[in-house]
C-alpha cells in the first residue's frame, strides 16, 4: 500500500542587480537587490488533490568595506534571503518558502606576497520556515517557525613556507529554535553541531627531474548534534534529548605530477576506519558515516 505518492513541479524566476561603488581608496560599498517569483504545484497521486502556491519576494543586500592597508580589510554585510522548500508535510501540503535575514562583520588579511590569507567573522542569521524532522509524525518534515544562528568562523589558507601548504577552518555556531508552534523553543536544530573544524597540511617539493609531488594529511572534527527533534511538551516533561556523539576523522592525501599534462592522486578518507554517525532523523533512523575510503585518480589536461 502506498503511503506517499506525489508529483511536484517548481518554477522560479529571479532578477538580480548588484553594484560596487568605490567611495575612496579605502572605502567600498556593495549593494544589491534580488526579486524572486516562485510557483509550486504538488499533486497527491493517491487522492488526486493538487496544492499550489505562488509566493514572491524582494531581497536587498548591502555591504561596506574599509581597507586601511593593502593587507587588511574590515567589512560588514546585511541582507535578506529567499529559498523555496521542496517536498510536502504529512498532509501532502507544500511548505512555505524559507526566508532569512543575515548580519555579518569581520576582517580579512593577506600577506604582502599574497601566498597566505585569513578571514575571521562573527554572524547573526535568522531564518523562517527551515525544514526539520516532524517530532509527531516520523518520516515527515515540518517548517520550523524561526531559527536563529549566531557564531564565529575562522579560515586560514595558503603557502606557510616554501614547502608547506596549510588549510584550516573552525566554526562555532549556536543554532536554536526561537519560535515554533510544536518544536521546543530555545532548543537546538537537528543535526547542527556547535563546533566543527578541520586542518590539512601538505608538504610539496620537486624531484631533480622537475616533477612535483605532495604528501600530507589532516583531521576533521564534528561536534555533538541533536539527533531527534523534541516538542515543547516533551521538553516541559523532561524527556531527555537524543544526541549524536561528536567524532574526528583523519585524512591522507598525495599527488605526483608525472608531466605537465598528467597528475596522479591518492586520497584516503577516514584513515583509521573510525565508526561515527553522520546524521539522524530520529532515535530509530540514524545514518552511519562512511568507512575508510581509498581513491586513486589520474587527471589529464588537454
Amino acid at each position: 500500500m502506498r503511503n506517499t505518492d506525489t508529483l511536484e513541479q517548481q518554477t522560479n524566476t529571479a532578477f538580480y542587480f548588484q553594484d560596487a561603488i568605490k567611495l575612496s581608496p579605502e572605502w567600498r560599498v556593495v549593494a544589491g537587490l534580488r526579486m524572486d517569483n516562485y510557483r509550486q504545484s504538488l499533486q497527491n497521486r493517491i487522492t488526486s488533490n493538487t496544492a499550489s502556491q505562488s509566493p514572491s519576494a524582494t531581497s536587498p543586500r548591502i555591504g561596506i568595506s574599509w581597507l586601511p592597508t593593502p593587507q587588511w580589510t574590515f567589512y560588514a554585510n546585511a541582507g535578506q534571503s529567499f529559498r523555496p522548500n521542496t517536498g510536502s508535510d504529512v498532509l501532502a501540503r507544500g511548505f512555505s518558502p524559507e526566508s532569512g535575514r543575515a548580519l555579518e562583520a569581520g576582517t580579512k588579511w593577506e600577506s604582502a606576497d599574497k601566498r597566505i590569507g585569513a578571514t575571521a567573522a562573527v554572524f547573526d542569521i535568522r531564518k523562517r520556515n527551515v525544514l526539520t524532522a516532524d517530532p509527531v509524525n516520523a518520516g515527515n518534515s515540518v517548517a520550523a517557525g524561526e531559527i536563529r544562528s549566531r557564531g564565529f568562523e575562522f579560515d586560514l589558507a595558503g603557502q606557510v613556507t616554501q614547502h608547506w601548504r596549510l588549510n584550516a577552518s573552525m566554526v562555532l555556531n549556536d543554532v536554536t529554535i526561537s519560535k515554533d508552534n510544536t518544536l521546543e523553543v530555545g532548543g537546538r536544530l537537528l543535526n547542527v553541531p556547535k563546533v566543527n573544524g578541520s586542518v590539512l597540511a601538505v608538504y610539496e617539493d620537486a624531484l631533480a627531474s622537475g616533477q612535483r609531488y605532495g604528501l600530507g594529511g589532516g583531521i576533521t572534527h564534528t561536534g555533538k548534534r541533536l539527533g531527534q527533534a523534541r516538542t515543547q511538551a516533551e521538553a516541559n516533561a523532561g524527556t531527555p534529548a537524543f544526541d549524536l556523539p561528536g567524532y574526528t576523522t583523519a585524512k591522507l592525501v598525495a599527488y605526483f605530477r608525472i608531466n605537465p599534462a598528467l597528475r596522479l592522486t591518492l586520497d584516503i578518507d577516514n584513515v583509521f576506519d573510525t565508526s561515527y554517525y553522520s546524521s539522524s532523523y530520529s532515535r530509530v533512523w540514524v545514518t552511519p558515516g562512511s568507512a575508510r575510503t581509498v581513491t586513486l585518480g589520474l587527471q589529464a589536461r588537454f
